[in-house]
């Protein structure tokens, strides 16, 4: 017994003793230092450029004059008060529905002997690259109030005397944004789930628990880490999101955040002050969630400790397991191909939106399309900057994780 005592305390004294940084100064490698400072460039010379212009407040091209009238212009402006709340509300809205929906489903997917997983799980990844302005063209189709199919489909069978939906609204905007905001979720959240030992739940159900009692009670607290990591993160992309904002939110006056920055940049002349003011007040928000999620993670473990290996048999869910699938796959479907069905068959229209004209399908849009010059040359863009961001980005980050996880570089 005093041997392995003797031996544990040797143990732990090494551990520490390899944990322990070096606080005395040390010149880093050359490779690391030109690391270092790629990843400082890239980094800090958009923010300090972003801070330093927001007290610039001379005309683009004018003698550079520095003052705090970006600041006060910035929220001072009118409406920007209802900008920032319709911001956070949206957000909030956004990612309630979307945590509730996109644990669910990821649970369903992931630990429960649910039909077709894979392919369900296929739809939620094309949810999530579907390309949002395309797709909310597709729900303008279906959920206009003037001409959109499903209102005037209601309207004609008599089941309504007004158009029921509104796409240009605060839940327009939100049902526009649920397929992205859940396939994200279901994403991140889904290999997690499958990675969670199923002898806590065989523990749980031994105990008389039901299957939603062990969900929300043992399945939701050990995963807890991983789902505020997939809540922040999209919360920053609500908290960023543009496009669908101004699309469906200028129609009624509804402006967010980014909007609020479009606009006072495409003023004349342009508030280049008060937006990077915004900015920046909105980058420290980001900077904060960011803190405060890693200390969160930091203060959390969790230990299973039991004398069998890694079990990952699926939960029966009996006579749920068919109305489940039937729910996850009509979500799927929905928020996939409905919008995607309406958009092509809206590149047929001869005006957009408008089914009921005499002579409304027509190829003249293709033959416009396939037939410009400039079409071709874009393509080529496109794929040319998206697969040299992707290769580099994908090099270089991996080799900056490298060095984070695997050497001791302070």
């Amino acid at each position: 017994m005093k041997q392995e005592s003797q031996i544990l305390t040797q143990g732990i004294a090494f551990d520490k003793a390899w944990r322990a940084p070096v606080w005395g100064f040390r010149m880093p490698s050359l490779p690391m230092a030109i690391l270092f400072t790629v990843v400082a460039f890239l980094v800090l010379t958009p923010l300090v450029l972003l801070i330093l212009n927001s007290f610039q407040i001379a005309r683009p091209g004018q003698p550079i004059v520095w003052g705090l009238e970006g600041w006060i212009t910035a929220f001072t402006t009118p409406g920007i008060i209802k900008a920032i709340t319709n911001t956070f509300k949206l957000a909030i809205t956004r990612q309630a529905i979307a945590l509730a929906l996109g644990c669910l489903f990821a649970w369903l997917i992931a630990r429960t002997d649910l039909p077709m997983k894979g392919f369900l799980e296929f739809f939620f990844w094309l949810a999530f690259f579907l390309p949002a302005l395309p797709e909310t063209m597709g729900w303008i189709l279906l959920l206009d109030p003037k001409y959109g199919l499903l209102n005037s489909a209601l309207l004609w069978l008599g089941v309504v005397s007004q158009p029921l939906f509104n796409i240009y609204s605060f839940w327009g905007i939100v049902w526009a944004h649920l397929a992205g905001t859940v396939s994200i979720k279901v994403m991140l959240l889904t290999p997690a789930f499958r990675n969670l030992d199923a002898a806590l739940e065989e523990s749980s159900r031994i105990s008389g628990a039901s299957a939603w009692r062990t969900f929300f009670r043992i399945v939701v607290p050990v995963m807890m880490p991983v789902i505020l990591v997939t809540t922040i993160l999209g919360t920053i992309r609500s908290l960023e999101s543009f496009e669908i904002e101004l699309v469906l939110g200028t129609p009624i006056g509804l402006q967010v955040y980014s909007t609020k920055i479009h606009e006072l940049v495409t003023w004349e002349p342009p508030q280049f002050a008060p937006a990077m003011a915004l900015s920046t007040l909105f980058l420290g928000v980001l900077l904060l969630m960011v803190v405060l999620q890693r200390r969160y993670i930091a203060n959390k473990s969790y230990t299973t400790i039991n004398g069998r290996g890694f079990s990952i048999r699926p939960m029966q869910l009996g006579r749920w397991r068919y109305p489940a699938f039937a729910l996850v796959l009509l979500f799927a479907l929905f928020v996939t191909v409905v919008p995607t069905v309406l958009l092509v068959a809206g590149t047929f229209m001869k005006l957009f939106g408008f089914f009921n004209i005499a002579g409304a399908w027509t190829l003249d849009n293709w033959r416009a399309t396939l037939s410009d010059p400039v079409l071709t040359r874009s393509l080529w863009n496109t794929v040319a900057i998206g697969l040299g961001s992707g290769v580099i980005g994908v090099l270089f980050y991996s080799l900056i994780a490298y060095v984070i996880v695997k050497t001791r570089h302070r």
